[in-house]
């Protein structure tokens, strides 16, 4: 799916591929509203789990998220699975990517 950068929040679903998109929609969308969040390697690299989870705890009616691991060690994964998952009970939970140049990816 393509996705217009100027347009990060369409239909419930939120996307964040940076800081600056979180920043943003933080400023610019209704938590009530959001219910799925896919959060790019940027910005999880930017913020780190612990900042960025208690930054994306006002969205209360996620029920998906889509993170993507470019950023994120492989042996990390299960830890950070495990944090996304108990922040977001009711949310499933799924790995994407960036292919990011300097990301496990796009190497």
């Amino acid at each position: 799916m393509k996705i217009d950068p100027e347009k990060i929040f369409n239909g419930g679903r939120l996307f964040l591929w940076d800081e600056k998109d979180l920043q943003k929609a933080e400023y610019t969308v209704n938590p009530i509203e959001v219910t799925s969040l896919r959060v790019g390697a940027k910005c999880f690299s930017y913020y780190g789990i612990e900042n960025l989870l208690g930054r994306l705890s006002k969205y209360i009616n996620v029920a998906a998220i889509e993170l993507a691991d470019d950023r994120i060690q492989d042996q990390d994964m299960p830890k950070v699975r495990q944090q996304f998952e108990r922040a977001f009970p009711a949310a499933t939970f799924k790995w994407g990517y960036d292919l990011l140049v300097a990301g496990k990816h796009g190497r």
